[in-house]
């Protein structure tokens, strides 16, 4: 393992540390017992990339209440990067952001037949992600003395 590092730390900058503080895109937060994931700076990146860092919009769910969105034609899509935004919002919800996985998994089943309010309804995701940046995923470690039986209800 130490000629793997060594090799490259001539290429690369590298910070070797006991505890890891970034993995693929997420953000690790360590504390006594237990740990947060956030992805916070891939949402600002989206954030910016969809010129959102001015909107004063805010939003408490991340999907409006029975949302009535329907298939577009496939041969005459918007020319936006409708599935761009949808497929990282995507890789967000199933890594860290459990609460919009219903809603971006909506606007996933019309990758190739989406329509303005397609892109509208995933800017609105992006949005109340804007508006939730401080939600976290956390794990809590179970503590030594508490024994667990998995086979227990």
């Amino acid at each position: 393992m130490k000629g793997f590092f060594e090799h490259y730390k001539k290429h690369v900058e590298i910070k070797i540390s006991n505890k890891c503080d970034f993995i693929q895109q997420m953000s690790l937060e360590w504390d006594d017992d237990r740990l947060y994931l956030s992805q916070n700076r891939q949402i600002e990146r989206l954030i910016e990339k969809y010129n959102l860092n001015h909107s004063k919009q805010t939003f408490k769910t991340p999907m409006e209440a029975k949302l009535n969105i329907m298939a577009g034609p496939k041969d005459d899509l918007p020319d936006v990067p409708y599935a761009q935004l949808v497929c990282a919002l995507l890789f967000i919800a199933r890594c860290t952001r459990p609460d919009i996985l219903f809603s971006v998994t909506l606007l996933c089943r019309y990758l190739t037949n989406y329509t303005a309010p397609h892109l509208k309804a995933a800017i609105r995701v992006l949005t109340y992600l804007k508006c939730t940046t401080d939600f976290k995923l956390v794990y809590k470690t179970r503590s030594p003395n508490h024994a667990t039986d998995s086979r227990s209800p």
